[in-house]
């Protein structure tokens, strides 16, 4: 059994929008959150924040690679 899916450069550009989106987000809570007593937590969202990034970086050199 396998699967075969197939994303146009529009569809990875608008992925890699949301992506970004999420990432900007993350990044402004560590900046917010920095200075508060919640710093136990700023380990998991710094971790989402990176894995965020890397998905973001991933899904743009794909979207530049499918319209070449």
């Amino acid at each position: 059994m396998s699967f075969l899916i197939v994303l146009d450069h529009h569809s990875l550009g608008y992925i890699s929008l949301w992506y970004g989106a999420a990432t900007l987000i993350t990044g402004i809570s560590l900046l917010l959150i920095h200075k508060t007593p919640f710093l136990g937590k700023i380990r998991y969202i710094r971790l989402i924040h990176l894995l965020l990034g890397l998905t973001t970086a991933f899904l743009g050199i794909l979207t530049y690679l499918a319209t070449l």
